[in-house]
């Protein structure tokens, strides 16, 4: 059954570009812009996530998902090698303009899982906020980017009826 009100789809992006990072400083690899007033009502949603394929060496890696300043979630430095790396983030407006986030990190073969919580983002949600997924590595292509998808979920969206 559709959703009676709102909608999942209101706002959703994809960037797929294959980046790596440059060198050892941090790459920002993917890079998408959210509008302003996205998360204009309490309990509006955003469903971030990104993936990364991971070089087989045993240099480190970071690896972060960035909403605005704010890191929802981090990796790193770790010898992670050879594998695949997802991660994802829920951002959550609360009262006040302030926001909220639960993020994972999930790495391929070794099964890892890194959680994190944000308890108080203070992003301004009247201003366009910028999402990353940045890595740095020891050199070129350490990390390499796979997706960043961002999708919004309103609070009024109901499933089922």
């Amino acid at each position: 059954m559709p959703p009676t009100t709102g909608g999942p789809q209101i706002f959703n992006a994809i960037r797929t570009t294959r980046v790596g990072n440059v060198g050892a400083g941090a790459t920002d690899l993917l890079t998408l812009i959210v509008p302003a007033f996205i998360l204009k009502n309490d309990g509006d949603q955003l469903l971030i996530t990104a993936s990364c394929i991971l070089a087989a060496n045993t240099n480190n890696k970071t690896t972060s998902l960035l909403f605005g300043s704010t890191a929802l979630t981090s990796r790193g430095p770790a010898g992670d090698n050879g594998i695949g790396q997802l991660h994802e983030a829920w951002v959550t407006r609360l009262a006040g303009n302030t926001q909220q986030s639960h993020g994972v990190i999930m790495n391929g073969a070794t099964a890892t899982v890194v959680g994190t919580i944000q308890d108080s983002i203070a992003e301004d949600p009247g201003a366009p906020i910028t999402i990353k997924l940045r890595a740095t590595g020891t050199a070129d292509n350490d990390i390499v980017s796979r997706f960043l998808r961002v999708a919004y979920i309103p609070a009024s969206y109901l499933v089922g009826g």
